[in-house]
């Protein structure tokens, strides 16, 4: 059996999107002739984003072994910047956090000093010292876990693998809110830095062909794969049967809103509908789970009309178990998306998994528009008026979904962690 070093930032028990990923190859993994050991950080109980920079309550490091593999977590402490956060909070010192952010940012590149997640390094590093591994996985972000891996790999001649969850200097998502400096120091220093790190890679994988793309421009002669994210077909097994028929008609989100995911357009198309019939709050809501732990799209969403108030439900973050749930319990889905930019994001997969109607708004004109063709009832609203002929459609004609055309297992998680296991299978020390 071969093994594999994981390095991964993210991990359970934080529960994020980035932490699903290499969870899945960790619980599949052994079933395709791999030991995987991760070593990532402990990871304390999260309720707000300051609680993501708080020292860690564990000290040691810690190794625990169980019938799926190994986890190395190892402790965290603040620099300087998160010190500043939460000693002010969110709301002071703004710019002496952000000069700090991206002194660090760079810095960590060139020197230990300014980075404080080389503890993962280190215990890499030992463990790579202490036993024969056949191959290295980074999966980002943060993307100094990619140079982690390209120096660990030098020292010790083994492959790796840069994961891309997301873009590095092509991260359409930070690009969109950046700033002057931000951008320059993306044009002429992260650009750079990804280049050369990436180039020492032996295999680069990706969620979604856009990002694939851009790098392959960057790093034209690297080996390229697409992974999908996917769901945990454990979470869906038993989940009980709902009453399709119930008020109030359910529209559920779930997970982060980005800035140029265009919400507004359709908070407007939701609002004509509920206008044109004179719809009751006890007729139809709206629900974001998980909105209240992102603040300013909860306030996009809040701020939009007044009107629209009584029919918004939100909460706080929750755990994925209680999401699904909870998505469950919904009569449609909602996808938000951008013509202007290609993105597969994670929870599609889960809304495929539940078998309910999907509503994307507007059209990618890409990967969602295909991935949800596999659901029961694809539903595309490109404008106002579209949504409000889509959320009156189904409101007024709920039913139990019709049997979904997707194959099964398509998206799994283990399906994604047995394609991974096949590209380590076929690396070359």
């Amino acid at each position: 059996m071969k093994k594999v070093l994981i390095l991964a930032y993210d991990f359970e028990p934080l529960n994020s999107i980035g932490a699903q990923r290499p969870l899945g190859w960790f619980k599949y993994f052994k079933q395709f002739g791999i030991h995987p050991v991760i070593v990532t950080r402990h990871w304390d109980e999260i309720s707000e984003p300051n609680d993501l920079v708080k020292p860690s309550k564990k000290q040691t490091i810690e190794t625990e072994e169980n019938e799926l593999g190994t986890i190395i977590r190892v402790p965290y402490n603040p620099n300087r910047r998160d010190r500043i956060l939460l000693n002010y909070g969110i709301e002071k010192k703004v710019f002496s956090r952000k000069m700090l952010s991206l002194i660090y940012s760079v810095g960590q590149h060139y020197w230990t000093g300014f980075d404080n997640r080389s503890t993962i390094l280190k215990e890499a590093r030992n463990q790579l010292k202490i036993s024969d591994y056949d191959a290295i996985i980074a999966t980002g972000e943060p993307f100094i876990l990619f140079r982690y891996a390209s120096l660990l790999s030098r020292q010790f001649g083994i492959p790796w693998i840069a994961d891309y969850r997301d873009g590095w200097s092509q991260n359409y998502a930070a690009l969109h809110s950046a700033h002057g400096l931000q951008k320059w120091l993306n044009k002429n220093v992260f650009t750079k830095l990804e280049k050369r790190i990436v180039s020492t890679a032996s295999l680069c994988t990706f969620t979604v062909e856009s990002h694939q793309k851009e790098v392959e421009a960057l790093v034209p002669n690297m080996k390229s794969e697409i992974v999908m994210n996917g769901y945990f077909e454990e979470l869906f097994e038993s989940l009980p049967k709902v009453d399709e028929t119930a008020k109030p008609y359910a529209i559920a989100y779930s997970g982060t809103i980005y800035p140029y995911q265009e919400l507004e357009l359709f908070l407007e198309g939701f609002q004509l509908a509920i206008k044109a019939k004179d719809l009751d709050p006890k007729d139809i809501q709206l629900i974001f789970y998980g909105l209240e732990y992102q603040p300013e799209a909860l306030m996009r969403v809040l701020g939009f009309s007044d009107f629209l108030l009584p029919y918004i439900q939100t909460t706080e973050r929750m755990p994925l178990e209680d999401v699904i749930r909870a998505l469950n319990e919904a009569n449609a889905l909602l996808l938000l998306a951008t013509p202007s930019k290609e993105q597969i994001y994670a929870k599609v997969f889960d809304y495929i998994a539940l078998k309910k109607p999907i509503i994307l708004c507007p059209n990618d004109n890409g990967s969602l528009e295909k991935i949800i063709s596999d659901s029961p009832q694809p539903l595309i609203a490109n404008s106002a008026l579209e949504v409000k002929e889509t959320v009156l459609n189904l409101s007024e004609n709920s039913k139990v979904p019709a049997e979904s055309t997707l194959k099964a297992n398509a998206y799994s998680r283990k399906n994604q962690a047995a394609k991974m296991a096949k590209l380590v299978n076929g690396l070359k020390k």
